[in-house]
């Protein structure tokens, strides 16, 4: 019951936009000036909860937001990608565009648009290409601290009574930096905490299976790998589009699940236990995990084998970035990378403690405007 009772710090995180103290009002900028900000998301397919901001946003702010989708596999086709982003910035009132999830591609688009429009701010976060090339574009770079993630989510999923850790990934992601990186974290915390580690491979949303053939490969394996390593397996996807297949297989077979790739109470969890949440429902983070865990113990679970983060990542970025973007447009910012107005922005739109750290890369380079965030993990027992 405390946990849940700290979440309630998360009521002001989805609709309501948090103004992170003084932003300007709809429609007016610095001196007074018209803008406008732009948000490029996924489909509901490839990225509900960022969609989801997005519309938040546009249904508030109106037309001071124009929101746009990058196709789903958008690894193939970043030709579309570049052009959606550039009719954004064709728009001489867009000082701002945020680009949640910032796949393959958003550093040839952003490139594109800045030679004829650097006076915008690129917030990219979720990105999928390497930080220093995406770094190089963006103006600022959020991502979850994947990398942090590799120090503790084997430890997690030990807390949960795991045995064995499979990893289900495919050679485009294990081909990211931080995805690598956090793998290798993966193998040697496994090793330490004595948690034998599985490596599987699934395919690839963005290839010509999709995302369906990929869900289909989720939900026949589990149950398989289950009867090779016991119930006490935790299963750990790369993939956003994996997640609700993998809860709901996850939740059949009574395995564990430590959290997703994108940690938050909204991802994949309410499509795996069939549940329809309201736009006005997932203004209320605490009542949305109760729900949950009332849910997954009706259907047979136990929900204590279920974790996340207590707030939805991925619409922190985009919410915490639209309130910096209008600080930074009303002049509020020490340029375009304020790293404190930044942080203050990511936290009151987290509505809980949130870590923010810079990255460092294999080699050591810091990258200034690339920032990781890091919450702690809940499980859905909590409001128990």
């Amino acid at each position: 019951m405390k946990k849940l009772l700290c979440l309630a710090l998360a009521l002001v995180m989805v609709l309501g936009l948090a103004a992170c103290g003084g932003a300007p009002e709809a429609g007016n900028g610095g001196e007074g000036a018209s803008y406008k900000i732009g948000i490029m998301t996924g489909t509901t397919s490839q990225g509900e909860e960022e969609f989801r901001a997005a519309e938040s946003l546009k249904a508030k702010y109106g037309d001071m937001v124009l929101t746009a989708t990058y196709p789903d596999n958008a690894s193939s086709e970043t030709e579309v990608t570049m052009q959606r982003l550039q009719e954004l910035a064709a728009d001489p009132d867009v000082k701002a565009i945020i680009f949640v999830q910032a796949v393959v591609g958003a550093k040839a688009a952003i490139d594109k648009v800045k030679e004829t429009r650097d006076d915008i701010l690129f917030i990219c976060g979720v990105a999928a290409e390497n930080p220093p090339d995406i770094a190089a574009s963006a103006d600022i770079v959020l991502n979850n601290d994947e990398i942090g993630m590799g120090d503790v989510l084997i430890q997690q999923a030990k807390k949960m009574g795991a045995k064995t850790f499979v990893h289900i990934s495919f050679p485009r992601h294990m081909g990211m930096e931080n995805i690598s990186r956090r793998h290798a974290l993966f193998v040697a915390n496994a090793e330490k905490e004595g948690i034998k580690f599985v490596d599987v491979e699934a395919p690839d949303p963005m290839s010509e299976a999709g995302a369906t053939g990929a869900q289909k490969a989720v939900r026949e394996n589990i149950p398989i790998w289950v009867e090779q390593y016991g119930k006490d397996t935790a299963f750990y996807s790369t993939n956003c589009a994996m997640q609700e297949a993998l809860i709901a297989t996850v939740l059949e077979t009574g395995a564990i699940s430590p959290c997703q790739c994108c940690p938050s109470p909204l991802h994949g969890y309410p499509g795996a236990l069939g549940l329809e949440i309201t736009a006005e429902q997932m203004g209320n983070i605490p009542a949305i995990v109760e729900l949950i865990g009332k849910t997954i113990k009706e259907k047979g679970g136990d929900p204590s084998r279920f974790a996340t983060w207590p707030v939805p990542i991925n619409m922190v970025m985009i919410n915490g970035s639209f309130a910096y973007a209008q600080k930074y447009i009303a002049g509020e910012t020490n340029g375009k990378n304020d790293a404190e107005v930044l942080k203050a922005c990511l936290a009151e739109a987290a509505g809980t403690e949130i870590t923010v750290s810079l990255y460092e890369s294999a080699d050591g380079q810091v990258l200034d405007n690339t920032y990781m965030m890091l919450c702690d993990f809940i499980d859905f027992s909590v409001a128990e």
